[in-house]
């Protein structure tokens, strides 16, 4: 780790600027050396980190990840579920899946948006489903992560929910869709 010590990075904004470029060209190297920072307690150090982490997306930084979304302060754990949102990994998928699913969890929100981040076949499939079966706000937020998502079959989700007999839901379905898409009806816009 000498090659922390000596480098300029002391300010929490130099952390966050190092952080970045390192998560672009990053390895299981990368991630070994900044493990250590991940104890910082200067807010914004572990979270640049965690980020950092995500873009590189390896299975040593995606451990990492799912192992700081138990963590119990929530800008920390915020940051690894966000990160999980960036891995794009099997494993990262996963573990989104699970935490979203789980209404009222710490982190579910975060969890949700990170799956439209995703956008997979499996990530829109759950956004549907929460959507369809969740209370009201988290619904909205999934319904938020579809319109975020943008595919085909994410497009398709909010086709359905427009119909929903909550006007809420409804709503944020017609709001999410690609302007002048909403099953014949018109739309606020973004």
């Amino acid at each position: 780790m000498t090659w922390w010590r000596g480098s300029s990075a002391r300010t929490v904004h130099d952390v966050e600027v190092l952080a970045r470029k390192l998560g672009a060209v990053g390895d299981d190297s990368t991630v070994d050396a900044l493990m250590p920072l991940l104890a910082d307690r200067r807010d914004g150090v572990p979270e640049a980190i965690l980020s950092a982490f995500g873009a590189i997306g390896s299975e040593r930084a995606v451990a990492a990840l799912i192992e700081h979304t138990k963590d119990d302060r929530e800008a920390i754990r915020a940051a690894a579920i966000e990160g999980l949102g960036l891995a794009h990994t099997a494993d990262a998928e996963r573990v989104l899946v699970e935490l979203a699913r789980h209404d009222g969890e710490a982190g579910q929100d975060v969890a949700i948006a990170a799956l439209g981040q995703l956008g997979s076949d499996r990530a829109v499939a759950t956004l549907a489903q929460i959507a369809t079966t969740s209370a009201a706000a988290t619904a909205v937020t999934a319904i938020e992560a579809l319109a975020e998502t943008s595919s085909p079959p994410a497009i398709a989700a909010l086709r359905r929910l427009v119909d929903s007999p909550n006007p809420q839901l409804a709503a944020a379905a017609i709001d999410g869709l690609p302007p002048g898409d909403a099953n014949g009806r018109r739309h606020r816009p973004r």
